[in-house]
């Protein structure tokens, strides 16, 4: 198992060596290759102008030709930059995946406090995992998130570090999760039958104080399924959709969703703490949560990196 850990850390600082290379060359054709393909023509008009009929003369001495030549290697560079930067980007984040499984092990098994995220499977193929970066920058400070894998992924989402867990003993192994993580977090959304039956469990075997429920990028449709199973079945009671939206901004005049974290006292009533301006920004999220870890008296940690 070292020995691969150790392999993916030698894929990912490749990749990131040519993702940087890529990089490189992306700039050079967005800005050298239309200067290099310009001069061409150029030497050959003016070798060669006295052969040309009077009209091209014409169009060449009021600059017509020599603009659209400009205006057509600019594009040519910037499709040339474009596609570098896209290969560029899909390199850095195959890296990235290699470096976080590589990792992986040393997170989990590390003397550090465990946060565990609970979601279902469908959020990491609709792209949650930009959110879930932010997470586990914000939440860096107290602990290491730590979330079960999908079993048929070859490379983890980026986000939380993965365990990847037997379909035999899952429900062993998170039981086991549910009683040594610090604090829980549940997202909110489309509740498949394995979140479902983790959630239950977790109402059952966990203190309120431990548990948060995530509500960031939760359609109406699936808030209101959610909070209306959780009233009907745990007897939790959420307060409506409409209670959480948050204002417009000034070119979208509808209500944002919500976004933000329910929090419970001991006896399951639930507070949101809501977060204005996600914004890519961890620092926002941390100012959220530090009152719930001062509450629960975990310690932050002065050094910390989230991978």
């Amino acid at each position: 198992m070292r020995t691969k850990n150790t392999l993916d850390l030698i894929r990912a600082y490749l990749l990131k060596v040519g993702s940087g290379f890529l990089a490189i060359l992306a700039f050079i054709s967005r800005l050298a290759i239309p200067l290099l393909i310009i001069s061409i023509p150029l030497i050959v008009f003016d070798i060669k102008t006295h052969d040309l009929p009077k009209w091209v003369q014409d169009l060449w001495n009021f600059k017509v030709i020599q603009m659209l030549t400009d205006f057509i290697l600019m594009c040519v560079g910037a499709y040339f930059f474009y596609l570098l930067w896209e290969w560029r980007t899909r390199i850095s984040k195959i890296g990235k995946q290699y470096k976080a499984r590589g990792l992986s092990d040393d997170i989990l098994n590390r003397k550090k406090p465990k946060i565990l995220y609970l979601r279902s499977f469908e959020l990491d193929i609709m792209g949650g995992e930009d959110v879930e970066i932010i997470l586990t920058q914000a939440l860096a400070p107290w602990g290491d998130l730590i979330a079960i894998g999908r079993p048929e992924e070859e490379l983890p989402t980026l986000g939380a570090a993965r365990m990847y867990i037997r379909s035999g003993d899952w429900k062993q192994r998170a039981e086991t999760e549910f009683s040594t993580a610090t604090l829980i977090i549940v997202h909110v959304g489309v509740a498949s039958p394995g979140l479902w039956w983790e959630f239950e469990r977790v109402i059952t075997t966990v203190a309120p104080e431990k548990i948060l429920l995530f509500v960031c990028g939760t359609e109406r449709e699936a808030y209101n399924d959610f909070n209306s199973k959780l009233n009907s079945e745990l007897r939790i009671h959420l307060p409506p959709y409409n209670e959480l939206t948050r204002p417009p901004v000034l070119l979208n005049p509808t209500p944002r969703p919500p976004l933000g974290f329910f929090t419970f006292d001991s006896n399951w009533n639930a507070r949101f703490l809501q977060i204005e301006d996600p914004s890519t920004e961890p620092k926002m999220v941390r100012l959220a949560l530090e009152p719930v870890f001062h509450a629960l008296k975990i310690p932050r940690f002065r050094r910390w990196k989230p991978w």
